[in-house]
């Protein structure tokens, strides 16, 4: 019967302490047992499984070792141990020399990696996400020539080999949350074809590298260093730059006035960076920038060029005072303004300015595409455990236009939306304007 077996899936078999003897199963492609939480010992002829190309064990969790024989599954591709507790793997585990995708997500036991993972020159994905005792990583890395993804978040690893830089073919690296890293390679600056940069939450690491702008393909970068000042003067030349996310930089008082050369930035976000006090004129460059959140930091002035930015959709300054210089009436491509606390009283006059957009919102087998205008604030009151609001609205539908008043009953937690200015509504296809004068309840989205 299983001379022929080709996939055999065991997941969640909780009384399954040791497995089956797979001497009797020579075509086996596909093993999973994840989620055997009592499973204590893997057969020794698991190793005789020279067809196996995806094995499946994480969450194993009374799983301390795994058996030496493993090493010798030479077809293995995928190899998924997530959630177990081993602190070492197999010394020889550099044999599976054809596995493209390794995931440890989770090991938080897991002390060290053997020198002969190295060996595993195919290897595409290395996941080693919350192995928080991992403190240090093997320099054979560096011949893993395939590798495209590096998941480090939440590692303890103190630093990065230098041999990094010879991952030519990486493309992601997640730094998130390693706690102990205090500093980049300097020969991070030759990873010219990384598109991806996570050093969030890395509390040591005090700054970017000077040579940051070396790499020069960096799509996506984020960082959240608390005690950088400034920023490397290089980050200016990273010229395929789409998102930069400076969350949290709270001691970060200026960018690079040149900053403006990241033509290519859709997407800046600034909030919490608090002894901000202004943005450099140059960022009237940034031609293509859709997204830009200055939420909770200290600007006090916008530079006139902010009414360059023809593609800026979408501007948030929750928890700001309303900074000089901000043309609202000349910024036409703006769709959403989002204002809350500081500025909620100066806002409050501001005059309505058309916005309008077309929606496609897709929900069950229907298709729903409207015009709408937003709304403008008139009043918000709280009157014991709701608030009582109520906004002019503008509409627009074709070639009807109509202003109605709109009340809401909103509940007490809604509160924190008390100072928005200008919010969103979609309607139906069945949706007409009403010729007599009325007052409509809509849902709001």
């Amino acid at each position: 019967v299983f001379a022929s077996l080709r996939v055999l899936h065991l997941s969640d078999c909780l009384h399954l302490e040791t497995t089956p003897d797979f001497s009797t199963m020579p075509l086996l492609e596909k093993l999973s047992l994840d989620g055997c939480e009592n499973l204590r010992e893997v057969h020794e002829s698991i190793g005789d499984l020279q067809r196996l190309v995806v094995l499946n064990m994480s969450s194993c969790s009374k799983l301390i070792r795994l058996p030496d024989s493993f090493c010798r599954l030479s077809s293995l591709e995928e190899l998924s141990l997530m959630h177990l507790r081993v602190k070492l793997l197999p010394s020889k585990i550099g044999l599976l020399k054809n596995l493209h995708r390794l995931y440890l997500y989770g090991c938080s036991d897991l002390e060290e990696l053997p020198d002969s993972i190295g060996n595993m020159t195919k290897l595409e994905e290395l996941d080693l996400n919350g192995c928080e005792r991992l403190g240090t990583l093997p320099a054979s890395l560096g011949n893993m020539e395939d590798l495209t993804e590096l998941d480090l978040n939440g590692c303890g690893i103190e630093s990065l080999p230098s041999s990094i830089s010879s991952l030519k073919k990486l493309k992601e690296l997640k730094l998130w949350c390693c706690r102990q890293l205090s500093s980049l390679p300097a020969s991070v600056q030759s990873m010219t074809w990384l598109e991806k940069l996570d050093v969030r939450s890395c509390s040591k690491l005090k700054s970017l590298p000077d040579c940051i702008g070396r790499i020069e393909n960096l799509v996506e970068l984020n960082f959240d260093g608390q005690n950088m000042k400034e920023l490397p003067d290089s980050i200016v030349y990273l010229k395929n730059m789409k998102k930069l996310r400076l969350y949290w930089c709270s001691m970060l008082e200026r960018l690079p006035d040149q900053i403006g050369r990241m033509t290519k930035l859709e997407k800046l976000d600034l909030r919490f960076c608090k002894s901000l006090r202004t943005l450099p004129d140059s960022i009237g460059n940034m031609t293509n920038l859709v997204e830009l959140d200055i939420s909770f930091t200290g600007i006090e002035h916008l530079p006139g060029s902010i009414v360059y930015l023809e593609k800026l959709t979408t501007l948030r300054m929750l928890r700001c005072t309303k900074p000089r210089g901000l043309p609202l009436g000349r910024m036409k491509g703006l769709q959403h303004l989002l204002v809350m606390g500081n500025g909620e009283k100066e806002f409050k006059h501001e005059p309505y300015y058309e916005v309008s957009e077309t929606i496609s919102q897709k929900s069950g087998y229907c298709q729903q595409t409207q015009e709408f205008r937003m709304i403008q604030f008139t009043s918000c009151k709280e009157e014991h455990s709701v608030w009582e609001v109520q906004w002019k609205l503008f509409i627009r539908l074709g070639n009807q236009e109509k202003v109605i008043q709109v009340e809401e009953t909103h509940m007490k937690d809604w509160g924190w939306n008390r100072g928005m200015q200008w919010l969103g509504l979609l309607f139906t296809e069945d949706f007409v304007l009403d010729d007599e004068p009325s007052r409509k309840k809509q849902r709001t989205h």
